[in-house]
């Protein structure tokens, strides 16, 4: 079995030999019969987390820390794009200084925190965040490239 989020990272003689099984994020739907234990205050940040990952939501449902974690690190996300001081702006960007799940995560909840704000704040910001997402796959120096968006945001 091979796995990958993107075919095209695979060499196309080892796709070729292949069968490839696409599977999509399900709809809050076909959800729903995960989510009928789920307190219904939580229900609502779960889904939007989840992004369509059953397993996601059955991770977040059965483990009220790694819940609190997610809400957390989506709090201090949150607040980095309604925050007006760039020196905050910078202190909420230090879990994107080093590699590794901390900073996945609050990658992640960076990116769904923007797409709930108003569209006129989406469409100035997204261009600066998919730059920094971009630029954080390379080997470039992590907290010149947090710099650099956060004063991009900032302007």
């Amino acid at each position: 079995f091979l796995t990958t989020q993107k075919l095209s990272s695979l060499l196309p003689t080892i796709v070729s030999r292949c069968r490839v099984v696409h599977f999509s994020r399900l709809s809050a739907k076909e959800l729903q019969p995960i989510l009928a234990d789920i307190d219904p205050e939580d229900a609502p940040f779960i889904l939007k987390i989840a992004n369509g990952a059953p397993g996601t939501v059955i991770a977040l449902n059965n483990d009220p820390d790694l819940l609190r974690e997610h809400r957390q690190i989506h709090q201090t996300a949150a607040r980095f794009w309604t925050d007006t001081s760039l020196l905050s702006r910078l202190s909420a960007l230090v879990p994107l200084h080093n590699r590794g799940k901390e900073s996945d995560r609050f990658l992640f909840h960076l990116g769904a925190s923007l797409r709930g704000l108003n569209a006129e704040h989406i469409e100035r910001c997204t261009p600066s965040f998919n730059r920094l997402h971009a630029a954080l796959q390379t080997n470039a120096h992590r907290q010149l490239v947090t710099q650099r968006f956060a004063m991009e945001v900032h302007s």
